[in-house]
């Protein structure tokens, strides 16, 4: 099913949520990316993974039974914000050199699923290929996270 045909059978309301989840997932997640690469606040960089995983899984929900074959990571939300400190102290803090490259890898990969995701929609791709980008997003984001807290 494209996702004009998704839009036909779900409409517009649940196809401008979808896009707006996507969209705003996608914006959370190249946001921590810039903090990360220029050693931003480490809460900041916790807060907009919370964020972006909340938009993620409510893309997924709202992709229903499109999104039936896709494993959806739990939710990581709410997660406790470190104290007030640079990114790369609190990384070097929790991780090693190899565990630092992995999160950076995951976090890498959960961006670039979420934006491959978003263009497909804009695209008219194929929903089940959206629905499988946004749970393998989700599913690097929950990696990202499993490595630093």
């Amino acid at each position: 099913m494209r996702f004009s045909e998704f839009c036909a059978s779900s409409g517009d309301e649940v196809a401008e949520a979808l896009a707006n989840a996507l969209t705003l997932g996608s914006g959370r997640l190249a946001y921590a990316a810039r903090l990360v690469t220029d050693d931003g606040e480490a809460g900041g960089v916790v807060r907009s993974l919370d964020r972006a995983n909340e938009a993620l899984l409510q893309a997924l929900q709202l992709l229903g039974d499109q999104a039936a074959n896709a494993v959806p990571a739990p939710d990581l939300t709410d997660t406790p914000v470190p104290p007030i400190r640079r990114w790369e102290e609190f990384l070097a803090s929790r991780t090693t050199a190899t565990e630092a490259t992995a999160f950076r890898t995951a976090l890498i990969d959960a961006l670039e699923r979420a934006r491959y995701a978003g263009t497909a929609l804009l695209e008219d791709g194929d929903i089940e290929t959206i629905a499988l980008q946004v749970a393998a997003a989700v599913t690097a984001l929950r990696e990202a996270r499993r490595i630093v807290i």
